[in-house]
């Protein structure tokens, strides 16, 4: 649209583009704990300038993840109320986001104990240890750390930034839950290291028309519950009465980085998502405007001379006449806007190409990409996500040691035996099509061997190799004891075969002891007779 068709009343920057507030990604800083704990004053400052500044910022984020886009959705209306005005948003926000997390997550992260080593290892030299093997599978069935993990990576994929709450419930688990963006912020100190030394929490909810917010304050110490306040008006009373010491001796609030700016993977290119937002509605608003364009009869025309024929969808017109008394010339037109149909969809096409570029994300939609190709080649085409992917690992990976290493503080406190985590390797696999078994036949036939353990791991189908292992080593005992069943069975019979032929052969001893007796008679009558 022209700028001639939409009111201009605000500032142009914000006609053409969303606006995030300046300062709305920055990190909190303070010199210590202490000191921020007896000036209350400067956390209600943190608290305004959260609620005030980061926040909007977010929410503007989490429209562009649901397709609400926030730049499409507030722009102006056009000028002329009779003229289509379509708001047509794209979720490139969302795909882009779950493009990236399913990479990373869409396989579950492998968290082992490095000092108990591979199965093999473990059977060879006999050293096993059921709990330690049990241990992190607990941890992970009470939490649901996969899909924890994949959550937290979404929230860092659209905000830049995530948070995990550790807590012991009723039942004397180690719960581990997203703590939203919206209501958490970590404070750190001002050295080159950046440590955290406050986490805080302020959930809030609408009571007597008013915004409440129940401020929590997380250190190293305790966790310190301060009294209700208003939105419009921020005290902090911490109420002491309510306060917990923190026997974790760590902030049990963990934050994931997204990368090292904190920031979103599809943030940086809003401004491209706006004007193919913009593109897409001009283009509807065009083919909404030329079905109602304006028609435009020009020349001498005899009034009594129009007739419209609904059925012919035909305008007749009769020409008045002119001084010559011939008739005189009359046109009749449709006003509208000329439409560059090439040109238009060749700026649409380069948009979202830009988009895909600038946020090293694949479109599924690209015949190269999704034509049949063998592994190492798909590997090329997505080298773009593998360099995002090793910048969100490491970030993540901190933040998964974090986790256990909280919960290894409280459970040595309660005498509980857990993993140290420093002996925890974490593995992220990517989630791609992957042809394991040419690379299996190419190493084979070069004369390589490979362990059960590890042909069984290749199998998309089989969750835990140590579980199938068993159940192979008890099918194989199942059918030696058969075999054994069987050979015993054999062998009785044999027996029974041999008692047999043992009877059997006295017996005929008998019968031929007697028909020789009978023989012999026979000859002595022969011979009295001659």
């Amino acid at each position: 649209m022209n700028e001639w068709e939409r009111n201009m009343n605000i500032p142009k920057s914000l006609f053409t583009n969303v606006y995030i507030p300046e300062g709305s990604n920055e990190l909190f800083l303070y010199s210590n704990v202490e000191d921020l704990l007896s000036n209350t004053k400067d956390i209600e400052t943190f608290v305004e300038r959260f609620l005030n500044v980061e926040v909007p910022r977010l929410k503007i984020l989490e429209s562009y993840a649901n397709g609400k886009n926030y730049g499409i959705m507030h722009r102006l209306s056009r000028k002329n109320r009779e003229r289509a005005d379509y708001r047509v948003a794209h979720n490139f926000g969302g795909y882009i986001s779950k493009i990236n997390t399913g990479y990373l997550f869409g396989i579950p992260v492998k968290v082992t104990n490095k000092k108990v080593g591979s199965l093999e290892d473990e059977e060879k030299d006999g050293n096993i240890n059921d709990e330690e093997a049990d241990v992190l599978k607990e941890v992970s069935e009470v939490n649901n750390i996969d899909e924890l993990n994949s959550s937290l990576g979404y929230d860092c994929s659209v905000y830049g930034r995530a948070f995990e709450l550790h807590y012991r419930n009723e039942d004397d688990e180690d719960k581990i839950s997203k703590s939203s963006v919206f209501e958490t912020f970590m404070i750190y100190d001002n050295t080159v290291e950046r440590r955290p030394i406050m986490a805080v929490r302020c959930p809030r909810y609408v009571k007597d028309e008013k915004e409440i917010i129940n401020i929590e304050l997380y250190t190293k110490d305790a966790v310190y519950y301060c009294k209700e306040t208003t939105t419009d008006n921020v005290e902090v009373f911490i109420d002491e009465e309510k306060t917990q010491e923190n026997i974790r001796e760590e902030i049990q609030i963990i934050d994931w980085f997204n990368n090292e700016t904190r920031t979103g993977d599809f943030e940086e290119v809003l401004t491209l998502i706006d004007l193919y937002d913009f593109a897409q509605a001009d283009t509807a608003n065009y083919m909404t405007d030329f079905n109602e364009a304006l028609l435009v009869i020009s020349g001498d025309l005899d009034s009594t001379g129009l007739k419209y024929d609904k059925d012919a969808n035909m305008l007749i017109l009769k020409s008045g006449v002119s001084v010559g008394g011939g008739g005189n010339k009359i046109d009749a037109n449709y006003i509208y806007k000329q439409y560059d149909v090439a040109g238009t969809e060749a700026y649409k096409k380069r948009l979202e190409t830009d988009i895909h570029k600038y946020t090293l994300t694949p479109s599924l939609d690209d015949e190269s990409f999704s034509q049949v190709a063998s592994g190492e080649a798909q590997k090329y085409k997505l080298w773009g996500v593998e360099q995002l992917r090793s910048t969100k690992e490491s970030y993540y990976k901190k933040a998964i040691k974090k986790r256990y290493g909280l919960i290894n503080a409280v459970k040595s406190k309660v005498s509980e035996f857990f993993v140290d985590p420093k002996d925890l390797q974490i593995e992220f696999t990517e989630n791609v099509p992957k042809d394991y078994w040419s690379e299996v036949k190419s190493f084979v036939d070069s004369g390589g061997e490979l362990s059960k353990s590890t042909l069984i791991s290749l199998l998309s189908w089989v969750d835990d190799v140590k579980d199938e292992l068993d159940k192979l080593e008890f099918e194989k005992n199942g059918e030696e004891e058969e075999l054994v069943v069987e050979e015993v069975k054999n062998e009785g019979e044999e027996v029974e075969n041999v008692e047999v032929k043992a009877k059997e052969e006295p017996i005929n001893k008998e019968v031929k002891e007697e028909k020789a007796v009978d023989n012999s008679k026979d000859i002595k009558k022969e011979k009295v007779k001659k």
